[in-house]
């Protein structure tokens, strides 16, 4: 490793009053994570082919927070020469790690076109992360009309076989939602054929996609059909597609679906739902909420602002927060601040300790639940959620009080670590707001990138926030309302 640079020269190469590629180049073999980073973003500043050529290389690098920085940084990408170069063997064609993904997630952020053809051959692409990142790339790219098409039809034939032929359920339902984007009428058809895939992520973007589904191919209206649908995830959707119609028809069929629902997340998620429709603060109770809808006009439109939401008669709650679910993941992270003492002597742990205990000694004992404490992994108290039985809720109380775990944050990975049990539908996390560890570290790509990875599992994310700040603050409230969940902030 080459001398670390100090950090005002770094501050000076990114404002431009210093340093030249070779500078640079030294700058990227520093010992410091920071200074790396602050030399991607003097890179792609620079914006010279040979700058470009080097923000790739940080693709690569094992710290987290500079390979995402160079993922971010990529959308500076102005000239075909240098998008070129993230389809060789830099770009797409890395076979370790996860450059092809980052690769794949950039382009759909690029400001170029990209001819369709090229765009059919690369979805075919063996990795399912990368075949994903490139469906949605595809999405965004027709949503921005930067796709060059050649009227041979191959980007839509072969989002069309892979929306009924990949083997992976969540690549299938992507390529559906990007082929909605590219040809709408052709995702109606595919979608008509996919309303009863025995996948619960395809029949979401099956709802997500349905304005191109006609009555006469399913037999009936798509989100009615999928209104009953066994998976309270496709319940979710439907509801939401509802919401975003913001109209009387469907103020009315969510005030139906509320009075059927027996899930409680799903059922406080129309509720919530209902209350930014409407202005009003109605809780579970669906009559409420029928007569409301009942009485609307053929042209009624939403409310101006939102009520404040509330959760009437909640006995459970974490750090204040209300407990919406009843198949709910804890995660707490465990990086060094939850060891910090405060003037009384009391270290965060000892009172996270309180938090935890107060909360699954409230909850009742038909929850199934988890503990996932985590620092640069996570260790969940269980592999899956179990029964809130007075047996299970004692055990996890003295495992969690008993846990010595430290280190880094990594929320990334005890996120989907908690969504491997399927049967999860909200994780709620206590954390310090600062991601450290594995892949991913930057605040500003992770608000975007988790929600798409949970975008048709529907898990909801719900934060507490202590020690943070505005900034921090600001994007955990766009990550959690992005999955349909809450964040606040305390003092612990």
């Amino acid at each position: 490793m080459g001398a670390a640079l100090g950090l005002a020269a770094c501050a000076a190469m990114v404002a431009g009053t210093a340093g030249d590629l070779d500078t640079l180049k030294k700058a990227l073999d520093s010992d410091s994570a920071r200074e790396r980073q602050q030399a991607v973003v003097a890179l792609a500043e620079d914006g010279r082919s040979e700058a470009w050529e080097l923000v790739l290389e940080a693709l690569a690098d094992p710290e987290p927070r500079v390979a995402d920085e160079a993922q971010i940084r990529l959308e500076g990408i102005r000239s075909r020469e240098d998008l070129e170069e993230l389809f060789g063997k830099a770009g797409l064609k890395v076979k370790k790690g996860i450059v092809a993904e980052r690769v794949a997630e950039a382009l759909g952020r690029i400001p170029l076109e990209i001819d369709e053809e090229r765009l059919a051959r690369l979805i075919a692409h063996r990795d399912l992360a990368v075949r994903a990142a490139l469906f949605w790339s595809v999405e965004r790219l027709a949503a921005a009309g930067r796709i060059a098409y050649s009227g041979d039809g191959k980007l839509e034939k072969a989002l069309s076989k892979a929306s009924t032929k990949d083997k992976d359920p969540h690549a299938r339902a992507c390529a559906l939602s990007a082929l909605a984007a590219v040809s709408g009428p052709q995702a109606g058809s595919v979608a008509a054929r996919l309303i009863s895939d025995e996948e619960v992520s395809v029949r979401c973007a099956v709802a997500s996609v349905h304005r191109f589904v006609s009555i006469e191919s399913v037999g009936g209206n798509v989100l009615g059909l999928l209104a009953l649908d066994s998976a309270p995830a496709v319940r979710l959707q439907v509801a939401e597609e509802y919401a975003r119609e913001a109209d009387s028809t469907g103020a009315r069929a969510l005030a139906g679906m509320l009075s059927r629902e027996q899930e409680p997340r799903v059922a406080w998620r129309i509720v919530e739902l209902l209350q930014d429709l409407s202005g009003l603060g109605f809780g579970l109770d669906a009559r409420p909420w029928r007569d409301w809808a009942e009485d609307l006009d053929a042209d009624w439109s939403p409310a101006e602002s939102s009520a404040e939401r509330t959760y009437e008669d909640m006995t459970s709650a974490f750090a204040g927060l209300a407990v919406l679910s009843d198949h709910l993941a804890v995660l707490i992270d465990m990086s060094g601040s939850m060891w910090d003492e405060g003037e009384d002597g009391r270290s965060r742990k000892q009172a996270a300790d309180a938090e935890v205990r107060r909360l699954l000694e409230s909850i009742s004992d038909e929850t199934l639940f988890n503990v996932v404490p985590y620092s640069g992994v996570p260790q969940p108290w269980e592999d899956e959620l179990v029964p809130a039985s007075q047996r299970n809720v004692s055990k996890a109380i003295a495992a969690f009080e008993g846990s010595k775990l430290r280190g880094k944050g990594n929320f990334w990975d005890a996120f989907w670590r908690a969504l491997e049990d399927p049967r999860v539908d909200t994780v709620m996390v206590l954390t310090d707001g600062a991601p450290t560890g594995g892949d991913r570290w930057n605040l500003t790509l992770m608000k975007t990138l988790l929600p798409q990875g949970n975008r048709y599992r529907k898990v909801v994310l719900d934060a507490i926030l202590f020690d943070s700040n505005g900034f921090l603050e600001s994007q955990w409230r766009e990550m959690c309302a992005a999955t349909g969940g809450r964040c606040t902030t305390i003092d612990l």
